[in-house]
């Protein structure tokens, strides 16, 4: 199963997740913008979708705590 990370949680972050989900992929991570947006998005994530990734707005903390497969950028 590949890791995915989505950088960005607008209309087109979650249409990414959705299709992850999918294509049985592991959305383990999203970065988002500022630090207090993170708790809203992921709220919203694991009502639409029932997981819960982990939050970051800081790109290299990301990588460092996850071994991510695959980065969509939206």
């Amino acid at each position: 199963m590949k890791k995915v990370a989505v950088f960005g949680i607008g209309h087109f972050g979650k249409f990414h997740i959705r299709e992850y989900l999918k294509c049985d992929c592991k959305v383990v991570a999203v970065l988002c913008r500022t630090q207090e947006s993170i708790s809203k998005k992921l709220e919203l994530i694991k009502k639409l979708y029932n997981i819960e990734p982990k939050g970051y707005y800081d790109i290299k903390t990301l990588f460092d705590e996850n071994n991510i497969d695959v980065v969509s950028i939206c």
